[in-house]
């Protein structure tokens, strides 16, 4: 990792409220992840709960740093804004980069769906493909980011069971940078992105136009991407598996890339659900409802109008 990487990752213009490991106390391991650590921690002077993401700097490669780097940066874009993990500060010592996030409580869908094998469809459209389309929307069309790595373990739950959008460190900001690399996680890959025909080590970076993309023979990819990842998601929370699960790898990206239509248990076709994530996982890109648009689709309008008529019935 080349040393001036190595003694900063990302710059900054004012003080930050947090600047040591030492500002904290009951640090928990929570996460292990490939390029970071998670953990629980209690804020000394304040008492309050959070999680600190901690990435070595020497297991950095250069394009880890980048992603480190618009991680922090997206994330104060994003600050505040709704169904977004909210970032506290960021720091540096000479061995290690942290992020400091709230906590939640609760826990992320992975380990919901390990613990019950599936979730109610209900509470799935309800409590967390609902608000998640919300704030993908957000995502999109306000802030122009595609997330690129929508799964359940970077969907959390709060205590009241309130979801939040996690790990923003594959995600890109496409007034900024033009994606194009196949980045995220291969079960809830889009086939645009899992089909990226980008060099080893290849870099997305401010001065790569789409002009260029084309002329290197690359296909750039958009927001439609994450709309994919959150139809795979859905199938995975409401049937148990992911959609093109095989113990292959090379076999699931043959599936992703190859089949023609999506799989639907017999106990759902014919459903909204079915209809659902068949929209949503369109293999064209161009054919592939917006995550606005899926917000209008008849089996979140269905849930919805079912919860408020259990509402009205317990008044």
């Amino acid at each position: 990792m080349p040393a001036a990487t190595m003694h900063k990752i990302v710059k900054r213009d004012s003080t930050p409220i947090y600047t040591s490991e030492s500002q904290f106390s009951k640090l928990k391991e929570i996460s292990n992840r490939t390029h970071s650590k998670i953990f629980r921690a209690e804020c000394n002077a304040t008492g309050l709960q959070v999680a600190i993401k901690r990435f070595q700097k020497r297991a950095l490669s250069a394009k880890d740093a980048v992603h480190v780097a618009r991680e922090v940066h997206l994330m104060g874009i994003l600050r505040g804004e709704y169904g977004i993990i909210h970032i506290l500060g960021f720091f540096e010592d000479e061995d290690y980069a942290y992020i400091v996030m709230e906590y939640c409580a609760g826990r992320d869908l992975y380990q919901a769906v390990v613990a019950e094998q599936r979730l109610d469809e209900p509470f799935a459209a309800n409590k967390v493909i609902t608000p998640l389309l919300t704030t993908l929307n957000r995502l999109h069309s306000t802030h122009r980011i595609i997330h690129r790595d929508i799964k359940p373990e970077n969907v959390l739950l709060s205590a009241t069971g309130e979801v939040r959008l996690a790990d923003f460190g594959t995600a890109i900001q496409c007034e900024v940078e033009v994606p194009f690399l196949a980045v995220g996680t291969l079960d809830f890959m889009a086939p645009e992105v899992l089909g990226s025909l980008a060099p080893k080590g290849a870099v997305e970076s401010p001065c790569t136009t789409p002009e260029m993309l084309e002329e290197a023979g690359l296909k750039p990819y958009g927001f439609k991407a994450d709309v994919w990842s959150l139809g795979a998601l859905a199938y995975e929370l409401v049937v148990g598996e992911p959609p093109f699960y095989h113990e292959e790898t090379e076999q699931t990206k043959e599936l992703i890339l190859g089949s023609a239509y999506l799989y639907i248990p017999t106990k759902f076709r014919g459903t909204p659900f079915a209809r659902f994530v068949a929209a949503a996982m369109t293999k064209d890109p161009a054919e592939r409802p917006t995550a606005e648009q899926l917000l209008q689709h008849d089996w979140i309008a269905q849930h919805a109008q079912q919860e408020e008529e259990k509402k009205r019935d317990s008044e």
